[in-house]
């Protein structure tokens, strides 16, 4: 039961961002990309980290257990939600595997969130790290509104890095790849 409270704040608030931020699988066989010189990359010196981001989305503000907030461009039209990305830390205050946080993590968004399906769960590789990227879909509290998210999960030194990117249903298959593509970029330095 400790481990499952232990992951319940990074992925609770991890989803929760990807519900508020708005007002084709990994290759296992792909090689990862590796965050070059680029202005582009966004590196945590805190917690150790980086990746690239999508070129056009816009930084958004960020606190607590979540590092960085992207989101995409906004439209010329007002619409409720704006698919985005965002990268939780958390300091694990037990040693747990890759497959214990991941499991953990499942059992405890089918309690946090309304509707919660695990769509697939997959090994892949992040950059320099192994992971899993967890795709499922959920609504939570009072919004009314139905999302689907791929989790991205390293666990290292008692640390886990969870990057969630967010999308409806409907257009998630259109943003998957660029999703897919920032998950390859991160690195644990």
């Amino acid at each position: 039961m400790t481990t499952r409270w232990t992951v319940v704040a990074a992925f609770v608030l991890a989803g929760a961002v990807t519900m508020g931020c708005s007002h084709a699988p990994l290759n296992p066989g792909l090689e990862p990309t590796p965050p070059q010189s680029r202005p582009d990359v966004y590196r945590s010196q805190e917690h150790g980290y980086s990746f690239i981001p999508p070129a056009s989305w816009e930084l958004g503000a960020s606190g607590g257990m979540i590092d960085v907030i992207y989101m995409r461009p906004a439209a010329a039209q007002p619409e409720v939600f704006r698919e985005n990305l965002n990268v939780a830390v958390e300091k694990l205050p037990q040693v747990l595997t890759l497959d214990e946080y991941a499991q953990a993590a499942q059992a405890m968004m089918a309690l946090a969130f309304r509707e919660f399906e695990v769509v697939s769960l997959t090994d892949i590789v992040m950059g320099n790290i192994q992971g899993k990227r967890l795709v499922c879909t959920y609504s939570w509290g009072g919004i009314e509104l139905f999302v689907q998210s791929a989790f991205y999960i390293a666990v290292k030194d008692q640390k886990a890095y969870v990057m969630t990117c967010g999308s409806t249903p409907e257009n998630f298959a259109a943003y998957e790849k660029t999703f897919d593509e920032c998950a390859r970029t991160f690195r644990v330095e």
